[in-house]
């Protein structure tokens, strides 16, 4: 015991290493050290190695919110994953997660509707001028959006037509030939294939689901008679 307080005294050792070496209790160590005064060493030893490492804090409300915010900045998931040390899964359940509450706040809490759409005098209701003026623009933007998804099924039917084609080698050569791609396309520091197609994807899904939901809330879903 006197050995081990004295590698400890000395700065040599840590409290955890000194009782490891000498083989004395550690906690006995520790009381000793103190009542002689002795101030242990601050070291990593004083935790055990077969510690398993800690984990990612979970992310808070303030946190959450500064991904929302970058997205609406503008910011790619991937972006925001990186930027905050989070996986892509984790932020894109949290965007999803938003855009379907925003979605559902506005269809639950819109503004009172007057009975009828057009008033006495022949005129369209506060509420009605209000659906026309939002649509007539969003109706504009939505036929962008309808071009600009055209324009990116031409590089996607390119990969998917070459990965047919390939695909006649047989699945093991493929596969090896594309983790090879990848790690080129990484080391240039270019965005890899997995993660741009699952992102493409997972806004592909977003888009159809919103377009969806609207066709069902604007009752625009029915077959006309």
């Amino acid at each position: 015991m006197e050995n081990a307080i004295a590698a400890v005294r000395t700065g040599k050792m840590s409290e955890y290493a000194a009782a490891k070496l000498f083989k004395v209790n550690r906690q006995t160590l520790r009381n000793r050290l103190s009542k002689n005064g002795v101030h242990a060493k601050v070291s990593i030893d004083t935790v055990p190695s077969e510690s398993a490492p800690a984990k990612p804090k979970k992310a808070d409300q303030a946190e959450r919110d500064h991904w929302w915010a970058d997205y609406q900045a503008g910011m790619g998931i991937k972006t925001i994953a990186t930027k905050y040390g989070r996986s892509n899964k984790t932020i894109a359940k949290e965007i999803n997660s938003r855009k379907s509450n925003e979605s559902e706040s506005e269809a639950t809490q819109g503004p009172p509707v007057d009975d009828q759409p057009v008033t006495p005098a022949g005129k369209l209701n506060d509420h009605m001028q209000a659906l026309v003026k939002r649509e007539s623009k969003s109706s504009k933007d939505r036929l962008k959006i309808v071009a600009a998804l055209k324009e990116i099924q031409i590089p996607l039917e390119k990969t998917m037509r070459a990965a047919s084609r390939e695909f006649r080698f047989g699945r093991g050569i493929v596969y090896q030939d594309v983790m090879a791609a990848e790690r080129q396309l990484a080391k240039d520091g270019n965005p890899s294939i997995r993660e741009t197609l699952e992102e493409v994807a997972r806004e592909a899904e977003s888009v159809r689901k919103f377009a969806t939901e609207s066709l069902r809330l604007l009752q625009l879903d029915r077959d006309e008679a």
